[in-house]
Order: structure tokens, then C-alpha cells, then sequence
């Protein structure tokens, strides 16, 4: 009879545990603190900046087009994330910046926010989950940091020509450059059936 009470009970813990352990659960550093297993990062540049660059001139800067991963889920902008260096002049306040993609260029501004605040020489991520911005799989969208002409915050850029890397002249409305370059900004994305999360950056072909 012990001997049946004592299966019973092991039976009983293992299925707690079983449905105790949920997928974040068992990745407690997910994003918003951290990664999991269940993260993909794909990305333009190669984590470590050949040189860090600024924009002078209000209304300017850089930008990088994302798609969302393919298939049948809609996705949630939650975060953008960019790789400031040392400052060079004021603090680190700019616009960031989304645009919708529209004939094979950054088009129309989905929105804006001031960053006001930030760490030199590392990544810094803002989150914006409470923005309510979602997109269809493999829709094409842009983040970008945009220059108010007196604070000169640097970002990092690797020498290697990519094709999704974009600089806003400035103009109304905003004149887009593709540049040889590839920008150190990256992108939050989380789906809204299955609660996964992916950390967007594209590779170097552009491909997810």
C-alpha cells in the first residue's frame, strides 16, 4: 500500500512539473531580459563596428529596412535597438523613427518618439511594445535615428555594402540615399499567435 502511495505521489510530481514548465518558463532570461532558445537574431553587421558616424544637420540620419519573418502570423514591433558609440556633441537625444516601405524605398512615418537618454559604447534597446505597431508576415518596414541638428550621438557602421542600409538627407518629404554601408540598428518583433520572439537584423544577403 506505501509502496502504491509512494508512485502515486511521484506521478503527481512529475505532473506538475510537466505543466508547471511553460516554454518562457523554462527560458526565464527571455527578451526583456535577455535571450532564448526560442530567439532568432539575424543580422546585417558583424557585432563589432569598423568605424562609428554621426549626422550634423537636422532632420537627417540612418536607417535600416526589416521584413518580418514569412508565413502565416502578424508580428509586433516591441523594441528597436542601435549601437551607439561616444557622443560627440550634446547628449544622446534624437527621433526614432518608423516608416512604412514603399516603391523600393523608406516611404510614409508610422511613427516617432524622442530618445532622450542612453549608454555610450554599447547597445542600447527601446522598447515600444505600448505603441501597438503590428505587420503582416513579410511586410517590409524601416527604423531609423533621426538628428535634431544639435545633439550628435554616433552610431556604428561596418564598411561592408548592404543594400538595406538607407540615410535620410533630409527634405520634405525626407530624401532617401542607399548607402554602402551597413548600419548597427536592429529590430524586436514578436508574433501574436504563438508568442515567440525573434530579434531581427537581416543577414548579408538580406535574407531571413
Amino acid at each position: 500500500m506505501k509502496a502504491k502511495v509512494l508512485i502515486l505521489v511521484i506521478i503527481l510530481i512529475g505532473l506538475v512539473a510537466f505543466w508547471g514548465c511553460t516554454k518562457d518558463d523554462s527560458n526565464p532570461s527571455g527578451p526583456g531580459g535577455g535571450t532564448t532558445t526560442d530567439t532568432t537574431e539575424l543580422f546585417y553587421d558583424d557585432g563589432t563596428p569598423d568605424t562609428y558616424e554621426e549626422q550634423t544637420v537636422a532632420e537627417t540620419g540612418p536607417g535600416v529596412r526589416f521584413t518580418t519573418p514569412a508565413g502565416t502570423d502578424s508580428f509586433q514591433l516591441i523594441g528597436v535597438k542601435i549601437r551607439l558609440g561616444t557622443t560627440s556633441a550634446g547628449t544622446i537625444t534624437f527621433s526614432l523613427r518608423l516608416y512604412n516601405w514603399t516603391s523600393n524605398a523608406p516611404g510614409t512615418e508610422i511613427h516617432r518618439q524622442t530618445v532622450a537618454g542612453g549608454t555610450q559604447d554599447t547597445w542600447n534597446t527601446w522598447w515600444i511594445a505600448n505603441q501597438n505597431i503590428y505587420f503582416p508576415a513579410s511586410t517590409d518596414f524601416v527604423a531609423g535615428m533621426i538628428y535634431d541638428g544639435t545633439n550628435e550621438p554616433t552610431y556604428g557602421v561596418d564598411n561592408t555594402a548592404h543594400t538595406n542600409s538607407w540615410l535620410n538627407s533630409g527634405g520634405t518629404p525626407p530624401t532617401w540615399i542607399q548607402v554602402s554601408e551597413t548600419y548597427f540598428i536592429r529590430v524586436y518583433v514578436r508574433s501574436t499567435t504563438t508568442s515567440d520572439v525573434y530579434e531581427l537584423s537581416p543577414n548579408m544577403d538580406g535574407q531571413y
